[in-house]
């Protein structure tokens, strides 16, 4: 387990233990719900396979069974319609079989992402630190770190494109790209400053 940041530590060393216990967090858990959705949509995809693969199977059947009572006379048309309605009965029942995978397979990934949304809400709330980084800056509690993280980036998307093209606007573009050529300072340790 991380440590929590601590009043003595450095900026970077700040930097690492948040890294550790939310972001690397984060995107463990968003790998783990990318899996379990890959798994649900391969499972979905194999069951419409089968579904795809019934049909065909019936058409042809029906269609074997319609040429044989074309060509034997009416006893063949009603052997032919016997094995029509069979083959018609088996489609029918494959069909259902293959929706009722398909369903289920589909339940089962939606239980599995909730199930995954769930644990992320209890694991998280038992570390104060990641419940309080899930808070904004305008007191909005969000669900999760990332929808924290994309409400906040929204909101600055927002209000830079406010900045840049209102007409009375806060400011212009000239002005804007003269704050984007201004150099980085970065702050190596306390008191120093490297340009």
């Amino acid at each position: 387990m991380a440590e929590h940041i601590l009043a003595t530590d450095t900026l970077n060393a700040g930097r690492i233990k948040i890294n550790e216990l939310a972001i690397d967090a984060a995107a463990r858990a968003e790998t783990n719900s990318e899996t379990a959705i890959a798994k649900g949509d391969q499972a979905i995809q194999k069951a419409t396979e089968l579904g795809n693969e019934s049909i065909q199977i019936a058409t042809d059947k029906g269609n074997e069974s319609i040429e044989i009572a074309e060509t034997t006379g009416a006893e063949a048309i009603r052997i032919a319609n016997e094995k029509g309605d069979s083959s018609i009965s088996i489609a029918t029942t494959k069909g259902n079989e293959s929706i009722a995978i398909a369903e289920n397979a589909l339940e089962v990934a939606n239980g599995v992402r909730n199930e995954f949304d769930q644990i992320i809400q209890e694991a998280g709330d038992s570390n104060p630190e990641i419940v309080n980084a899930r808070t904004d800056q305008k007191g909005v509690k969000h669900d999760t770190l990332n929808a924290r993280l994309t409400s906040d980036l929204s909101r600055k998307v927002e209000f830079t494109d406010l900045a840049t093209t209102s007409k009375d606007g806060l400011m212009s573009k000239a002005d804007k790209s003269k704050l984007t050529n201004l150099p980085v300072i970065t702050f190596t340790e306390r008191g120093e400053v490297v340009d």
